[in-house]
């Protein structure tokens, strides 16, 4: 397993969420972009239970392997329309089949990042959904939970509250 933590850029696009986890060291933290992987949503089958993986053919179980690789990940999403956006909800209601089939991420170290509109609504909501999976999936959340203000790309170089509040949850996860 390697040691480094493992940064999924939950964005459709390499916007604030992107810029803010490149300020990170490099040899400290890996990013991957959760654009590049094709997730399509749940469709409820129940297939999961009986095949022991999930019957929808895309990039899920790609992500899930690059997933594994790291005992430490940081999911960093922005607020799309109250919440965190589609393909967040897909990848949260694909893992369904992992826990059915006890393949959950027990033991792995978490950390959450939140970027949305200064003033916005929906950052709480958002970090309540990625708390709930990341505890569904038995992960041990490490605080600070980031919570960065912005909107047009680049804003979040402003926030010095969320860079600072990034590198303590950095520190803290590379001390576990």
């Amino acid at each position: 397993m390697i040691k480094k933590i493992l940064a999924i850029n939950c964005s459709p696009r390499k916007g604030n969420n992107y810029l803010l986890l490149n300020t990170l060291p490099k040899n400290k933290v890996e990013i991957i972009n959760l654009s590049d992987y094709r997730i399509k949503p749940c469709d409820g089958c129940g297939k999961c239970a009986k095949l022991k993986k999930c019957k929808i053919s895309d990039d899920f179980a790609k992500l899930i392997k690059k997933i594994n690789e790291f005992k430490k990940i940081i999911i960093a999403t922005p607020v799309y329309r109250l919440d965190v956006p589609s393909k967040v909800r897909s990848l949260i209601e694909r893992t369904s089949s992992l826990i059915i089939n006890n393949k959950n991420f027990n033991g792995k170290v978490a950390g959450i990042v939140c970027i949305g509109r200064f003033g916005g609504t929906g950052k709480i909501q958002s970090v309540n959904s990625l708390l709930d999976f990341l505890l569904s999936m038995e992960c041990m959340i490490v605080p600070p939970i980031v919570i960065g203000n912005a909107h047009k790309i680049g804003e979040i170089r402003d926030d010095l509250l969320a860079k600072s509040s990034l590198d303590c949850l950095v520190k803290k996860m590379m001390k576990i």
